[in-house]
């Protein structure tokens, strides 16, 4: 359970963490300015504020691995569908959106660390599932530059959410394992 919600944190993660890394280009694609650019990185982190209390209340009624295996999936393909937006306002609240379920990694990874491991084991259980943040925006940071660059921001919108529904395909494969 440990590997599953360190994945999802991973995938989740290029999302909320690399896509500032095409700041530039989503500048330029947008016709954003300094303060536009900001507000449009942060719809994301509104949803994701937004979601995590119903995520919770989800997650103790259904169980770690079908939160995570649906938010994830649920945002991945909310993220790609960002490609087809028309305009930074439908990208942008597309974002909010992804955001909100994609809420569900951070409380159903939570939850699975306290579920699966001792008291005497959380701190490491933790700090191996966190390590996943910097190591989805480090992914986010090489992959997404290279996306845009070779073609346009919607290979990187299309890049990130494959990766959350592979994620998820992933976990939906060990939740019905077990």
């Amino acid at each position: 359970m440990l590997a599953a919600g360190t994945a999802a944190q991973a995938s989740f993660s290029t999302f909320t963490l690399g896509l500032p890394a095409i700041a530039p280009a989503l500048r330029e694609e947008y016709d954003l300015g300094l303060t536009g650019i900001g507000v449009f990185l942060a719809a994301q982190w509104v949803g994701l504020t937004l979601g995590l209390l119903p995520w919770g209340l989800v997650t103790d009624r259904v169980g770690e691995r079908r939160a995570l295996a649906a938010g994830l999936a649920g945002c991945g393909v909310l993220v790609a569908a960002a490609a087809l937006a028309d305009g930074a306002v439908a990208a942008g609240a597309l974002l909010v959106v992804a955001g909100a379920v994609g809420a569900s990694v951070q409380s159903a990874s939570g939850r699975a660390v306290m579920q699966w491991f001792a008291p005497a084991e959380r701190g490491l259980a933790f700090g191996i599932r966190q390590t996943a943040v910097p190591v989805g925006g480090f992914v986010g940071a090489l992959v997404l530059p290279a996306l845009t660059s070779a073609g346009d921001i919607g290979w990187a919108f299309v890049f990130v959410g494959a990766f959350c529904v592979a994620t998820a395909w992933t976990l939906l494969g060990i939740a019905a394992a077990t």
